[in-house]
């Protein structure tokens, strides 16, 4: 645990390697069984998208025996040119026993950028020839939420290999995106080895999806697939593929696709409901499409629901579909990508992120509204729903307070600014400040040889 560290950086441990060694990892626990390995704030850093040798940053693959356990969280995986994480054999009995759970993690350029032809962020089994259900080639009870994952590119972000039995994945309030990466120069050898992501037809069977099971061998199955709540953006591939020759019981629900294609390829029984869609193209080429048509609570928005996604803000707008149209799934998970809670009945919002109105100022007040000279007044508000305020004339940065004093030597009015994600709101007031008596002149007078002086 290196204690501290978020987003992409301060992480109180960092490992990293200058050089490489083809299909390995930074971190590797292949060849034995290892059970609740956990790794929390750490960074692990590869050697560049363009490495020829194809590397990983985790891998956790395990003999016939599986294993359980395993936790990666609040951690920061970049620049690997093959894979991200592999486990393989990692088996849990119930999400509360989990096999494996990867949570508040920041994962940036991993992937398929090497002659390999293949990557993914989080692999799925090891592609094991026996298909006979034991640890090479079975996982179950993977949970995968409050992550951001920032140009997964090859196969797909998650992505299950032939001959591999996996159900019950669990994988909610996930921000997935990708940036137009076009056609990649490898580096070291000048060539194009890829296309890692383009808004070209011709393209897509190289650019990346989100979930791929996949189609290799009779015993490869995926069941119990659960896809909630989460925010793909800039997703130009097959965003879920669940075509595995034995699937069942998936779900998809409540999630927000913006500028993409969202193509969704099903076999067997799924549920796909109260999902929301922008910019998004409803056919890929002849026979092949994109966004749904009629499904049940399918919302289809005509601006953009998001604040700036492609500044990666993605939080809902006022106004936005995706606001208040979604199933409640209070019964599974209850908050949002950063922790604010989702409501316990009435309908959810759709996307890794719950709405958040702009900031209410119920009052803002100065006792007393009248002082000396350098005298002080103490100012206070009432505020709900922000997430940083301030108040100018050099008071400051005011968050997580009610209450400030400060001294004054000249009539003010303060000006009190609230803000998060859907706005700023504003409230002001004033304090006057007495101005001190006028000193009398000097006066004489006299008489005679009496005399009066005042001063």
């Amino acid at each position: 645990d290196g204690v501290t560290g978020s987003g992409g950086s301060g992480y109180g441990i960092k490992v990293y390697s200058a050089t490489s060694s083809g299909g390995n990892a930074l971190v590797n626990l292949t060849g034995g069984q290892t059970e609740f390995v956990a790794l929390s704030r750490v960074e692990l850093q590869g050697t560049g998208f363009d490495d020829v040798n194809g590397w990983s940053a985790f891998k956790e693959n395990n003999g016939a025996t599986s294993t359980k356990g395993t936790q990666i969280s609040n951690s920061y995986i970049h620049d690997f040119s093959q894979n991200g994480v592999v486990f393989t054999g990692v088996v849990g009995s119930s999400y509360s026993d989990y096999g494996m759970l990867f949570q508040n993690n920041y994962v940036q350029n991993t992937g398929g950028t090497t002659g390999l032809g293949h990557g993914q962020t989080i692999q799925c089994g090891s592609g094991s020839l026996n298909g006979v259900g034991d640890g090479y080639d079975r996982q179950s009870y993977w949970i995968i939420r409050n992550n951001v994952f920032s140009n997964g590119i090859g196969t797909a972000l998650l992505a299950c290999l032939g001959y591999t039995m996996t159900d019950h994945v669990l994988f909610y309030n996930n921000v997935v995106r990708n940036d137009n990466l076009g056609i990649f120069i490898n580096t070291n050898t000048g060539t194009s080895s890829w296309i890692g992501h383009t808004t070209s037809t011709t393209n897509q069977a190289f650019s990346p999806g989100v979930i791929y099971t996949s189609t290799t061998g009779a015993s490869t199955s995926a069941s119990f697939f659960e896809i909630y709540n989460n925010t793909f953006y800039n997703i130009w591939g097959n965003t879920i593929q669940l075509t595995a020759p034995v699937t069942s019981n998936n779900t998809v629900e409540n999630n927000l696709s913006e500028s993409g294609y969202y193509n969704i390829n099903y076999g067997g029984t799924y549920t796909s409901q109260y999902n929301d869609f922008y910019n998004c193209s409803p056919i890929i080429s002849t026979g092949i499409y994109g966004c749904p048509y009629g499904e049940l609570g399918q919302q289809n928005e005509t601006t953009d629901p998001l604040v700036n996604a492609a500044g990666g803000d993605y939080h809902l707008v006022t106004g936005a579909l995706a606001v208040g149209n979604g199933a409640n799934l209070n019964s599974i998970f209850s908050t949002d990508i950063v922790g604010n809670l989702r409501p316990s009945s009435g309908l959810w919002d759709i996307g890794a992120y719950q709405y958040s109105s702009p900031p209410s100022i119920t009052s803002f007040s100065a006792s007393p509204g009248i002082i000396a000279l350098n005298g002080t007044s103490t100012l206070s508000w009432t505020v709900s729903n922000a997430t940083s305020l301030s108040i100018d004339h050099g008071v400051g940065t005011v968050t997580g307070t009610s209450t400030t004093t400060p001294t004054l030597a000249t009539t003010t009015v303060f000006t009190l600014t609230a803000t998060n994600a859907n706005g700023t709101s504003t409230a002001t007031t004033s304090v006057s400040v007495a101005t001190a008596p006028t000193a009398p002149q000097s006066l004489s007078a006299s008489s005679g040889n009496a005399q009066v002086s005042l001063s």
